[in-house]
Protein backbone atom coordinates (compact mmCIF):
# COMPACT_ATOMS: atom_id res chain seq x y z
CA UNK A 1 0.00 0.00 0.00
CA UNK A 2 1.66 3.37 -1.08
CA UNK A 3 0.85 6.21 1.47
CA UNK A 4 1.11 9.76 0.19
CA UNK A 5 3.39 9.14 -2.00
CA UNK A 6 3.35 6.66 -5.00
CA UNK A 7 6.45 4.23 -5.91
CA UNK A 8 7.22 4.62 -10.11
CA UNK A 9 8.42 1.38 -9.94
CA UNK A 10 5.87 -0.71 -8.64
CA UNK A 11 2.43 -0.31 -10.85
CA UNK A 12 -0.89 -0.43 -9.53
CA UNK A 13 -0.16 -0.48 -6.10
CA UNK A 14 -3.45 1.00 -3.82
CA UNK A 15 -2.63 4.28 -3.33
CA UNK A 16 -4.30 6.34 -0.13
CA UNK A 17 -3.54 9.77 -0.17
CA UNK A 18 -5.61 13.40 -0.52
CA UNK A 19 -5.50 15.32 -3.80
CA UNK A 20 -2.40 17.24 -3.37
CA UNK A 21 -2.42 19.20 -6.50
CA UNK A 22 -5.33 20.22 -5.35
CA UNK A 23 -4.14 21.17 -1.57
CA UNK A 24 -1.29 23.18 -3.11
CA UNK A 25 -3.66 24.88 -5.32
CA UNK A 26 -6.20 25.69 -1.96
CA UNK A 27 -2.79 26.74 -0.09
CA UNK A 28 -1.84 29.44 -2.83
CA UNK A 29 -5.31 30.99 -3.19
CA UNK A 30 -5.34 31.46 0.99
CA UNK A 31 -1.74 33.28 0.44
CA UNK A 32 -3.22 35.09 -2.79
CA UNK A 33 -6.11 35.91 -0.49
CA UNK A 34 -4.23 37.39 2.42
CA UNK A 35 -1.84 39.07 0.62
CA UNK A 36 -3.87 41.32 -0.76
CA UNK A 37 -2.06 41.19 -3.86
CA UNK A 38 -2.17 40.36 -7.63
CA UNK A 39 2.27 39.97 -7.72
CA UNK A 40 5.38 40.02 -5.44
CA UNK A 41 7.86 37.72 -4.64
CA UNK A 42 7.48 33.76 -3.09
CA UNK A 43 10.01 32.11 -2.16
CA UNK A 44 9.77 27.61 -2.16
CA UNK A 45 11.55 25.98 -0.41
CA UNK A 46 12.75 22.70 -2.08
CA UNK A 47 13.13 19.21 0.04
CA UNK A 48 12.14 15.79 -0.99
CA UNK A 49 10.66 16.85 -4.33
CA UNK A 50 11.48 13.55 -5.99
CA UNK A 51 8.16 12.64 -3.64
CA UNK A 52 5.19 12.26 -5.90
CA UNK A 53 3.12 13.92 -3.15
CA UNK A 54 5.52 16.83 -2.80
CA UNK A 55 6.05 17.13 -6.35
CA UNK A 56 2.36 17.75 -6.75
CA UNK A 57 1.91 19.99 -4.03
CA UNK A 58 4.89 21.75 -5.71
CA UNK A 59 3.05 22.11 -8.85
CA UNK A 60 0.00 22.83 -7.20
CA UNK A 61 0.98 26.04 -5.77
CA UNK A 62 3.22 27.11 -8.79
CA UNK A 63 0.21 26.64 -11.04
CA UNK A 64 -1.87 29.18 -9.42
CA UNK A 65 0.88 31.88 -8.40
CA UNK A 66 2.37 31.89 -11.60
CA UNK A 67 -1.12 32.59 -13.23
CA UNK A 68 -1.27 35.72 -10.90
CA UNK A 69 2.05 36.98 -11.98
CA UNK A 70 3.85 36.51 -8.91
CA UNK A 71 7.90 35.90 -9.41
CA UNK A 72 9.41 32.67 -7.59
CA UNK A 73 12.73 32.25 -5.96
CA UNK A 74 13.78 28.92 -4.43
CA UNK A 75 15.80 27.85 -1.37
CA UNK A 76 17.11 24.35 -0.97
CA UNK A 77 16.54 22.88 2.72
CA UNK A 78 18.49 20.16 3.77
CA UNK A 79 17.18 16.99 5.64
CA UNK A 80 19.55 17.22 8.73
CA UNK A 81 16.92 19.12 10.94
CA UNK A 82 19.72 21.59 12.35
CA UNK A 83 21.30 22.52 9.07
CA UNK A 84 17.59 23.19 8.05
CA UNK A 85 17.24 25.60 10.78
CA UNK A 86 20.47 26.83 9.91
CA UNK A 87 19.25 27.16 5.86
CA UNK A 88 16.45 28.00 6.37
CA UNK A 89 17.33 31.61 8.74
CA UNK A 90 19.77 32.82 5.91
CA UNK A 91 16.66 32.80 3.71
CA UNK A 92 14.72 34.73 6.05
CA UNK A 93 17.57 37.30 6.70
CA UNK A 94 18.48 37.60 3.16
CA UNK A 95 14.71 37.87 1.69
CA UNK A 96 12.52 40.36 0.44
CA UNK A 97 9.95 38.28 -0.22
CA UNK A 98 6.33 38.73 0.97
CA UNK A 99 5.89 35.13 1.61
CA UNK A 100 7.91 31.60 2.00
CA UNK A 101 5.92 28.13 0.91
CA UNK A 102 7.18 24.49 2.40
CA UNK A 103 5.78 21.48 0.94
CA UNK A 104 6.38 19.44 4.49
CA UNK A 105 6.18 19.32 7.82
CA UNK A 106 10.08 18.85 8.87
CA UNK A 107 10.92 21.90 6.17
CA UNK A 108 7.61 24.11 7.43
CA UNK A 109 8.61 23.35 11.37
CA UNK A 110 12.56 24.29 10.71
CA UNK A 111 11.65 27.62 8.78
CA UNK A 112 9.03 28.44 11.45
CA UNK A 113 11.54 28.04 13.89
CA UNK A 114 13.98 30.12 12.32
CA UNK A 115 11.29 32.76 12.34
CA UNK A 116 10.68 32.45 15.68
CA UNK A 117 14.32 32.53 16.65
CA UNK A 118 15.12 35.59 14.33
CA UNK A 119 11.52 37.58 15.63
CA UNK A 120 12.94 37.88 19.76
CA UNK A 121 15.98 40.24 17.91
CA UNK A 122 13.78 42.13 15.51
CA UNK A 123 10.72 42.21 12.85
CA UNK A 124 10.28 39.47 10.65
CA UNK A 125 7.60 40.55 7.67
CA UNK A 126 8.06 37.39 5.38
CA UNK A 127 4.80 35.29 6.33
CA UNK A 128 5.05 31.57 5.82
CA UNK A 129 2.47 28.93 4.48
CA UNK A 130 3.25 25.12 4.34
CA UNK A 131 1.77 21.59 3.96
CA UNK A 132 1.83 19.61 6.41
CA UNK A 133 1.90 19.14 9.60
CA UNK A 134 4.22 18.35 13.73
CA UNK A 135 3.38 19.52 17.33
CA UNK A 136 5.92 22.01 16.89
CA UNK A 137 3.92 23.44 13.84
CA UNK A 138 0.78 23.77 15.27
CA UNK A 139 2.05 25.38 18.46
CA UNK A 140 4.14 27.97 15.80
CA UNK A 141 0.23 28.76 13.90
CA UNK A 142 -0.83 28.41 17.21
CA UNK A 143 1.59 31.57 18.39
CA UNK A 144 1.10 33.18 14.81
CA UNK A 145 4.62 32.42 13.70
CA UNK A 146 3.20 31.03 10.87
CA UNK A 147 0.12 31.91 9.03
CA UNK A 148 -1.65 29.07 6.92
CA UNK A 149 -0.98 25.21 6.85
CA UNK A 150 -2.58 23.01 4.88
CA UNK A 151 -2.97 19.67 5.94
CA UNK A 152 -4.66 15.99 5.71
CA UNK A 153 -6.60 14.18 8.18
CA UNK A 154 -3.76 12.00 9.60
CA UNK A 155 -6.61 9.61 11.34
CA UNK A 156 -7.79 8.67 7.49
CA UNK A 157 -4.99 8.24 6.22
CA UNK A 158 -3.80 5.86 8.78
CA UNK A 159 -6.90 3.58 8.95
CA UNK A 160 -7.80 3.59 4.61
CA UNK A 161 -4.08 2.30 4.85
CA UNK A 162 -4.65 -0.44 7.17
CA UNK A 163 -7.95 -1.69 6.14
CA UNK A 164 -7.12 -1.54 2.38
CA UNK A 165 -4.14 -4.46 3.52
CA UNK A 166 -6.24 -6.25 5.86
CA UNK A 167 -9.02 -6.65 2.75
CA UNK A 168 -5.96 -7.28 0.03
CA UNK A 169 -4.44 -9.99 2.33
CA UNK A 170 -8.22 -11.29 2.86
CA UNK A 171 -8.53 -11.27 -0.95
CA UNK A 172 -12.09 -9.11 -0.50
CA UNK A 173 -12.84 -6.56 -3.05
CA UNK A 174 -10.93 -3.15 -2.64
CA UNK A 175 -10.96 0.00 -4.79
CA UNK A 176 -7.31 0.78 -5.93
CA UNK A 177 -7.09 4.12 -4.49
CA UNK A 178 -8.55 5.97 -1.70
CA UNK A 179 -9.02 9.62 -1.35
CA UNK A 180 -9.03 11.66 2.07
CA UNK A 181 -9.83 15.18 2.81
CA UNK A 182 -7.73 18.03 4.17
CA UNK A 183 -7.95 21.34 5.26
CA UNK A 184 -6.84 25.10 5.11
CA UNK A 185 -5.96 26.22 8.38
CA UNK A 186 -4.56 29.29 9.96
CA UNK A 187 -5.31 31.28 13.66
CA UNK A 188 -8.50 32.00 13.35
CA UNK A 189 -10.21 28.75 12.40
CA UNK A 190 -7.93 26.50 13.99
CA UNK A 191 -9.57 25.60 16.79
CA UNK A 192 -13.26 24.98 14.64
CA UNK A 193 -14.55 21.53 15.90
CA UNK A 194 -13.49 20.02 12.22
CA UNK A 195 -9.84 21.68 12.16
CA UNK A 196 -9.43 20.43 15.70
CA UNK A 197 -9.28 16.43 14.88
CA UNK A 198 -7.05 17.30 12.38
CA UNK A 199 -4.34 19.18 14.23
CA UNK A 200 -4.30 17.64 17.57
CA UNK A 201 -4.69 13.48 17.55
CA UNK A 202 -6.10 13.19 20.59
CA UNK A 203 -9.10 15.11 19.98
CA UNK A 204 -11.91 12.67 19.17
Amino acid sequence: IAVQSTVESLKDLPYISCDNYELGQRLAEKLISDLNSKAGKIIILRNSMACSNIDQRYKGVLSVLTRNGFTIDYGDIPDDPRAAGEAAEKILQSSDAAAIVAFDGATLEAVGKAKQDLMKVGSVQTKIYGLGRTNAVVSLLENQVISTIGVEHEYNLGYLSIQSAVNHINKKADSTNAWINYKIVDYHNMYNSDNQCLLFPFVG
